[in-house]
């Protein structure tokens, strides 16, 4: 996909194999119906971008800067960033940015950790 291979560049990144398939497969939800039934959206490629480039109040965290928000509960709630690395690191924990205590909450090791508590219902990704 040009669009992942074009990311990875402009961003200086490399993108882990769950994440790269998730996004070749889905690429986020699609408008009209661009959130699930309980709020959630996961955003297209386009869209993805570094916590410091958000309105996220959690933008000052340690590393922030290798954070990338790729989903959001009910417009911008809070968010869901994985941390992204140059060299593909197998280190891309997934946090929930945007909390009113501004510490990032780490949710899952891997993207598809991530996955396996959302499909395991909401709760599993619910800010504490």
């Amino acid at each position: 996909m040009d669009s992942i291979a074009a990311f990875e560049e402009r961003r200086c990144v490399r993108l882990p194999s769950d994440f790269r398939e998730y996004l070749m497969a889905a690429n986020g939800m699609a408008p009209p119906q661009d959130t699930d039934d309980e709020g959630f959206c996961f955003w297209p490629i386009e869209r993805i971008c570094p916590v410091v480039e958000s309105n996220a109040s959690a933008a000052t965290f340690e590393d922030a800067v290798q954070y990338f928000i790729f989903a959001d509960y009910l417009q911008w709630s809070w968010a869901y960033a994985i941390r992204l690395s140059p060299d593909g690191s197998s280190q891309n924990p997934v946090v929930i940015v945007g909390s009113k205590s501004g510490v990032p909450q780490r949710l899952a090791d891997t993207f598809t950790a991530f996955v396996e508590l959302y499909f395991k219902g909401w709760e599993n990704i619910w800010i504490a």
